[in-house]
């Protein structure tokens, strides 16, 4: 679903594989990554990105940068506090944890 408001904002297809290369893949030196899109043009972005595992490491580095790479802010420092926020199971989510029937 958020994948789907991204490329409203930027553009479907190739608009939105160019956004990702420019704001994204270029910046961190990627050269292999290969986004994988539905037949609308949205990315998706839960399980269709291929790439070497040294360009999947450099994610994992931006992370580790608070979002900074280069001396540029590519995504903001929330995106990297998120993650480690705790979060109250609920009915609704408690399938997700695992030992918990998810």
């Amino acid at each position: 679903m958020l994948s789907r408001i991204v490329a409203d904002l930027v553009g479907y297809g190739d608009l939105y594989r160019d956004y990702l290369r420019k704001r994204l893949f270029d910046p961190l030196g990627m050269h292999s990554p290969v986004a994988g899109f539905d037949e609308v043009g949205v990315f998706v972005a839960s399980s269709f990105l291929h790439a070497r595992a040294l360009d999947f490491a450099k994610f994992g580095l931006l992370y580790l940068r608070g979002g900074e790479w280069d001396g540029r802010q590519l995504i903001s420092r929330q995106w990297r506090r998120r993650p480690r926020r705790r979060t109250v199971a609920t009915r609704r989510t408690a399938h997700c944890i695992p030992g918990n029937g998810g």
